[in-house]
């Protein structure tokens, strides 16, 4: 593993001693404190300017996909292959699903492509690729995975951990009693969490700091789009012609 260090720019929940935590920079900010903005209220906001951060770095994310560095385990979910089923229900907190792949009998690992309902338009659903075998595509319903054509027994047994999911996961929110705790992301951009609490307590009182902390948020939004579509720099940038079939 790499060492890492601390940044010296992050900003944990709570940091009463030095007064550099997230929820003390909603209170510099607002000039309020405990009683006036209470610790929960403060943090339900946290978490609501935290799913903003979050979709603003979904959207701007190239080729290297972000995941909540709160986390213990890599992104990638695993369930039973069973001969014969067709689908396979989706964790909940799963937001983007990013490839999806099979083991067969022999131990290959084979990757399947994504197809939509829309795409089978000459046929019923339960007539495509209606005979089992090695499944090929997969097309997400709901909270399900579907995929055609169904495993067969002959070509892809019933496989402990033979469907692995790659995915982009939501975070792992604050609670009133985080202290140390982090926001998941580059700690750059860790007083967005404190800049949208504030404009939203500062828009409800009618302070006169609001739009200075708007003009903040902008800015830092920007940053964002412009840090995260950026951030692998290992990788050349290519232009590809986008084919379109209009058949």
């Amino acid at each position: 593993s790499f060492n890492r260090r601390r940044p010296i720019n992050i900003m944990q929940l709570s940091d009463i001693a030095l007064g550099q935590g997230i929820i003390q920079e909603i209170d510099f900010n607002c000039d309020t404190d405990a009683t006036l903005f209470p610790v929960a209220q403060k943090v339900r906001s946290v978490n609501r300017w935290y799913d903003k951060a979050v979709s603003i770095i979904l959207d701007s994310d190239g080729r290297w996909q972000f995941d909540d560095t709160n986390a213990t385990d890599l992104p990638i979910a695993t369930t039973t292959l069973v001969s014969g089923q067709q689908d396979y229900t989706l964790d909940t907190t799963f937001l983007r699903i990013l490839r999806v792949e099979v083991l067969n009998v022999n131990g290959i690992w084979t990757k399947l492509d994504p197809l939509d309902q829309a795409d089978i338009y000459n046929q019923g659903l339960v007539e495509f690729l209606k005979t089992a075998g090695l499944p090929k595509f997969y097309d997400v319903q709901g909270q399900s995975i579907f995929l055609y054509p169904k495993p067969d027994a002959g070509i892809s047994v019933t496989l402990a951990a033979g469907l692995k999911v790659y995915t982009q996961r939501n975070v792992s929110y604050f609670v009133a009693g985080d202290t140390t705790k982090v926001p998941g992301f580059a700690s750059l951009y860790h007083r967005y969490l404190a800049l949208g609490p504030s404009y939203d307590w500062c828009v409800k009182k009618q302070l006169p700091q609001k739009n200075d902390i708007k003009a903040q948020l902008d800015t830092m939004e920007e940053d964002m789009r412009n840090f995260f579509s950026t951030r692998n720099k290992d990788e050349k940038i290519q232009l590809r012609a986008k084919k379109h079939s209009f058949r």
